[in-house]
Order: structure tokens, then C-alpha cells, then sequence
């Protein structure tokens, strides 16, 4: 598929197409979480396929989880900065323009999905804006998973608040 096949399809189309990507990429994604954990015990997984609603039934606790989610605004406004990359696809396709307006709304469809899916499941959404500092952002995940972390004060390596296998439960 070339990036203009990939990127003039319908938005709809393009946000069915990546949750069947990531439903389908997840029981391995699972698999690979569920060794970490009997392993180590405190696993931290990122990404865009651990979608809230494949997740939600494998958390034991809601605060073992927390979606990252980019305002609209945040997107469009930080997107054309990610780098070169964007540009050269952008530039193989027919109509630059258009192809961008649709893998951002493809995006900013995808970031809704995952912040209602969330919600429903009762799970936390931190909402990235822009206006948090990095810094700001990362004290509140850290807040957020303090019950599930060693004691700062703690020697390096403590698991005493995360026993192998504690994290994940069979739904």
C-alpha cells in the first residue's frame, strides 16, 4: 500500500483499521507483559495498541493503569514538529494536504476512543496539552503509581511494593 492508498482513505476507515492492528498485536503484547511481570514484578508498558479496553480486564487495580492521551489542539499543533519524516511521506502523496488533514483526524479520532474507553473502564486519562511541563506531566504519573512503586527512600532495586506476578489478573 503506498502512503497516498494509506492516507486518502476515510477517517472512519482509518481508525477501524489501527484498533484491528492493535486487538490483533495484543495477546502478544500480553503474553511478552505477563512474563515481565512473573520476572520482575513492576513492569511499565507504553503504546499506542494497549488499548484501555483490551487492558482494562488484565488490571487488578485501577491505579496499575493510566492513558496518556494528546489534546486536539496538542496534536495539531505539535504533529508538523515531529520531525522530518512527516514531510517525506506527506510529500508521496497526491494531495499533501488532505493526507495530513486525515492521519490527524485519524489521530485525534484515536485519542478520543482511547480517552472514552478509558473513562468507561474507570480507568485514569492524564489529558497532554501542552501546558503541563514535562516535568509537571511526570510528577503526576509518578503520583499516580506511588501505591504501586518502591519507597523513594528505599534501596535501588526494592520490590517491596511489587511482588512478581502481582499486576496482572486473568479477566
Amino acid at each position: 500500500m503506498t502512503w497516498d492508498e494509506l492516507w486518502m482513505r476515510d477517517v472512519p476507515t482509518l481508525l477501524a483499521d489501527e484498533l484491528a492492528i492493535y486487538a490483533e498485536e495484543f495477546p502478544m503484547i500480553l503474553a511478552d507483559l505477563e512474563r515481565l511481570v512473573r520476572q520482575r514484578g513492576l513492569v511499565v508498558a507504553e503504546g499506542a495498541a494497549l488499548l484501555p479496553e483490551l487492558v482494562a480486564p488484565w488490571v487488578a487495580d485501577p491505579r496499575q493503569a493510566l492513558w496518556m492521551v494528546p489534546t486536539e489542539s496538542f496534536q495539531r499543533r505539535m504533529y508538523p514538529q515531529r520531525g522530518p519524516w512527516v514531510q517525506e511521506i506527506l510529500a508521496q502523496c497526491s494531495d499533501p494536504e488532505a493526507a495530513f488533514a486525515n492521519w490527524m483526524d485519524r489521530d485525534i479520532a484515536f485519542a478520543q476512543h482511547a480517552a472514552e474507553r478509558a473513562a468507561r473502564a474507570g480507568l485514569r486519562v492524564l489529558w497532554v496539552d501542552g501546558v503541563a511541563s514535562l516535568e509537571e506531566n511526570a510528577r503526576a504519573v509518578a503520583q499516580w503509581f506511588a501505591p504501586h512503586l518502591p519507597p523513594a527512600d528505599g534501596p535501588e532495586g526494592d520490590t517491596a511494593n511489587s511482588q512478581p506476578g502481582a499486576g496482572l489478573r486473568a479477566p
